[in-house]
């Protein structure tokens, strides 16, 4: 097994552990509110990697390679997410525990979703 493989099994590993244990939290985050939620996963990640980088000291106890693993993760979950089927207007119809309907979008209907929300 080359090194890129371990790197991506563990990776595969770590996410389907932490996937398991939030109760697929990055789901039910996409369905309410959209790609707008990954957005801001991944650009807590990369202050993480910035602070990292100009030798800040983590709190957390996170290195390099950690950030750039959950950035990976969060990557591959928002990529499932775009691929799972959505309605054939191209939105996802989600209901929490609340009962509230929610719409979400795709990369498909961005400019439809944006123009909903500008009036």
């Amino acid at each position: 097994m080359t090194n890129l493989e371990l790197i991506t099994s563990e990776i595969l590993e770590t996410l389907k552990r932490k996937n398991e244990n939030y109760g697929n939290s990055f789901d039910r985050q996409m369905n309410v509110y959209g790609i707008l939620a990954a957005t801001i996963r991944l650009d807590d990640k990369m202050s993480r990697l910035r602070a990292l980088t100009k030798g800040e000291p983590d709190k957390v106890g996170e290195s390099i390679e950690d950030t750039l693993k959950d950035m990976i993760g969060y990557c591959l979950l928002t990529l499932n997410w775009l691929a799972e089927d959505k309605d054939e207007d191209g939105f996802a119809d989600y209901n929490d525990s609340s009962g509230e309907f929610n719409l979400v979008y795709t990369a498909k209907n961005q400019e439809e979703f944006r123009k909903l929300f500008q009036k």
